[in-house]
């Protein structure tokens, strides 16, 4: 696991990773459906920072 200050923010806030892994999913074509890249010019990768680190978070939380 990273011992990343988000991924302890995340576990810390119930519900908050869940409800990021539903948010930020592929959007069919490879990308974030939530992660904007400068307005206009399409979507980060996916998965994303976001996603990662939420899946990072949900993993800690389902380890008795």
């Amino acid at each position: 696991m990273d011992d990343s200050p988000l991924v302890e923010f995340i576990i810390s806030q119930p519900g908050m990773a869940d409800g990021l892994l539903a948010e930020h999913v592929d959007d069919g074509t490879g990308h974030c459906s939530a992660c904007p890249v400068g307005g206009q010019k399409g979507y980060q990768r996916w998965p994303c920072n976001l996603h990662y680190y939420a899946a990072q978070a949900s993993d800690v939380g389902a380890t008795p």
